[in-house]
């Protein structure tokens, strides 16, 4: 955070699982967040306070807080990816299943570029982890 030009960091995307879906999919996680400087919240994303009032913090989102702060960021400067990893839970993954929770986050960040509200965003992310339960129950 000392760096001239940095506004903010984030740690690695572990997944704690050792399905190799999912190690692919950090992979693929990883290298967006390193090539675009994009990572997501569940990379534990740090900012200065001062910065993060200065920019209006998290957005009033039911859903994308995290990636219009990112946006955000960096506008402002760097943002620095760190090779130490964090543990995210793989539960969203196994609920909804590997290939359609990686689909369904390219369609809601696809459909946030285009202008579609968060809220219609989170209520299609609520929609399909609603079902995952459902097909789990029977």
């Amino acid at each position: 955070m000392a760096r001239e030009g940095v506004s903010a960091g984030a740690f690695t995307l572990g997944i704690d699982s050792r399905d190799r879906g999912l190690r692919f999919i950090e992979r693929v996680a990883n290298w967006r967040a390193r090539f675009f400087k994009m990572p997501y919240g569940d990379q534990a994303l740090f900012v200065s306070r001062q910065l993060f009032i200065e920019i209006g913090g998290f957005a009033d989102y039911p859903i994308m807080e995290d990636f219009e702060l990112v946006r955000r960021l960096k506008k402002m400067g760097g943002i620095v990816i760190l090779p130490e990893s964090v543990k995210t839970s793989p539960r969203r993954w196994q609920n909804i299943g590997i290939f359609k929770t990686w689909l369904l986050n390219q369609i809601i960040v696809a459909a946030y570029f285009i202008g579609i509200p968060p809220q219609r965003l989170a209520f299609w992310y609520r929609r399909e982890k609603g079902r995952a339960k459902q097909k789990h129950q029977v």
